[in-house]
């Protein structure tokens, strides 16, 4: 079931959870090419897979494809609703 009764958590509740299960995250600075400034939100999951969001906002309300892109980057399954991936095929199983 989705973390409480669906709905879409914030950027913010994602990482709060990662965080509470054995991720680690950190903000930083980074520099693009042409000099420019920019912060980068780095989530890092135990099993040493990594995910990184350029000018993070925490507020921003996660749909449930980019939950489940975040979950497959980072290795983790988190209570939030994350849409399924792609189904597989009938004929794909038969083979």
């Amino acid at each position: 079931m989705a973390h409480p009764f669906g709905g879409h958590p914030t950027l913010g509740m994602f990482v709060d959870w990662a965080i509470a299960n054995d991720c680690a995250a950190q903000v930083v600075a980074r520099t693009r090419a042409t000099g420019q400034p920019y912060t980068s939100l780095e989530i890092s999951a135990p099993s040493g897979a990594r995910l990184a969001i350029p000018r993070p906002n925490m507020n921003q309300r996660l749909e449930p494809s980019l939950v489940v892109h975040y979950q497959r980057r980072l290795g983790i399954k988190s209570p939030f609703a994350a849409m399924p991936p792609e189904p597989s095929c009938a004929a794909d199983d038969e083979a």
